[in-house]
C-alpha cells in the first residue's frame, strides 16, 4: 500500500489540512500538539474505521472549533495491487464512503457505509483492520511491539503483510534440493584417508 494523500477537515486540531505524500519518505515536523500524530491515527482511521487511539468515538474526535453543521471527515486516498482508492470517514452524519478508480470515478461507484467501506479496504489490501492496527500502523513508543507477539502468530502475520509464504515454500525446495545434491555428491565421491 502507498499513500497518496490525506485531507482532515475539522478533525482533531486541524480545522482543514491536506496532505500529499511523497513517493519514498515523509515525516511530520511540529511542536507538541500540533497534531502531527493525530495525522497518522485518521490515515488510520480512515482505512480501518477505529478512531480509539484518540477519543474513542468517531464524533468525539470532531475539532471543538466546528460549528454543529459543519462537515468533519478524514479522506485517504492510496495505491495498492494496481489500484487507486479512496476511503472517506465521516465523523458525523453519513459521509462515509469507499471508491476505486481514479480521474473517471463517479459518486455512483462509491461504496457507502462504514462496515461496507471497512470490508472493501480490508478486500482491497487483502489483510484485517487488526494487521492495519498491530503491524503497519504503530503507536510512537511501540515500534517494537509487533516483535513480542508469539513466534507463530508473529510468523503468521508477517507473512500476510509481506507475502512470503511463497518465499517460505521456495526456501523449503531449495534446501531440500541442496541437501539432496549433498548427498549424491558424497556418495559419487570416493572415500579419503587422512
Amino acid at each position: 500500500m502507498k499513500l497518496l494523500s490525506l485531507e482532515v477537515h475539522n478533525f482533531c486540531q486541524h480545522r482543514h489540512e491536506e496532505v500529499d505524500f511523497h513517493g519514498r519518505l515523509n515525516a511530520f515536523l511540529g511542536h507538541n500538539g500540533s497534531g502531527k500524530s493525530n495525522l497518522l491515527v485518521a490515515a488510520l482511521g480512515a482505512l480501518t474505521g477505529d478512531f480509539s487511539r484518540t477519543n474513542g468515538k468517531k464524533a468525539d474526535n470532531i475539532c471543538q472549533f466546528a460549528d454543529d453543521d459543519e462537515p468533519s471527515y478524514v479522506k485517504l486516498t492510496f495505491q495498492h495491487g494496481g489500484h487507486t482508492a479512496t476511503v472517506q470517514r465521516g465523523l458525523r452524519g453519513k459521509q462515509s464512503y469507499f471508491q476505486i478508480g481514479g480521474v473517471g470515478a463517479t459518486a455512483d461507484d462509491r461504496i457507502r457505509g462504514d462496515k461496507a467501506s471497512t470490508a472493501a479496504v480490508a478486500d482491497l489490501l487483502g489483510v484485517s483492520t487488526q494487521m492495519l492496527n498491530e503491524y503497519v500502523f504503530v503507536e510512537q513508543g511501540e515500534i517494537f511491539a509487533p516483535l513480542a507477539a508469539k513466534p507463530a502468530e508473529r510468523a503468521r502475520s508477517f507473512q500476510k503483510l509481506f507475502g512470503v509464504s511463497r518465499a517460505e515454500k521456495c526456501w523449503e525446495a531449495l534446501g531440500e534440493f541442496l541437501i539432496r545434491f549433498r548427498d549424491r555428491d558424497r556418495t559419487a565421491l570416493p572415500e579419503l584417508d587422512a
